[in-house]
């Protein structure tokens, strides 16, 4: 697992974890949607400051948990 990484600095970079490649789009907030698919009114508040990063894969493989994420 990988801790520590500051997703603002990943925007726009490309990152590998296993054997995917990944180009950092943006980052993501939490939203309505994620409360709506999980059923809970509570999930943005528990979510507040843990936001996520959206990516465009560019190609496919395979994600362990294990993985290290590297910047290329």
């Amino acid at each position: 697992m990988s801790k520590g990484i500051k997703l603002n600095e990943l925007v726009e970079k490309r990152i590998k974890i296993g054997s995917v490649e990944l180009e950092v789009i943006d980052l993501c907030r939490p939203c309505r949607h994620l409360s709506e698919k999980l059923i809970r009114n509570d999930i943005i508040k528990e979510f507040l400051r843990k936001g996520g990063i959206r990516c465009q894969i560019i190609n496919d493989g395979k994600i362990s948990l294990s993985d290290q994420i590297k910047i290329i």
